[in-house]
């Protein structure tokens, strides 16, 4: 990735509900000092279940089977920079500001 040495995207927690926040930070190292004119997040959510459930005595028994995917989640938003998809700023830390 060139003068990346890491990205990563850290979550505060695991696992999130309908309606939460999702709160967390973005991480970026670099190997040398660069010029950022944009930096843009995609967000995606799938679900998918699967499970079965028997019915009946040992005889007549009946194995039915559930399964659903569902995209829960698809969210775009301009972090820094100026363009279509640019929402409000909730924090940003530079390693200047430490």
């Amino acid at each position: 990735m060139g003068k990346v040495k890491k990205f990563a995207i850290v979550y505060d927690r695991p696992v999130y509900s309908s309606g939460e926040c999702v709160t967390g930070r973005i991480v970026v190292e670099l190997t040398d000092q660069i010029e950022v004119t944009a930096l843009k997040m995609h967000a995606k959510g799938e679900v998918y279940v699967h499970w079965t459930e028997g019915h009946g005595s040992s005889k007549t028994s009946q194995t039915r089977l559930y399964t659903q995917e569902l995209r829960n989640l698809n969210h775009q938003h301009l972090i820094i920079g100026a363009g279509k998809c640019a929402g409000p700023l909730h924090s940003r830390k530079s390693p200047s500001s430490d």
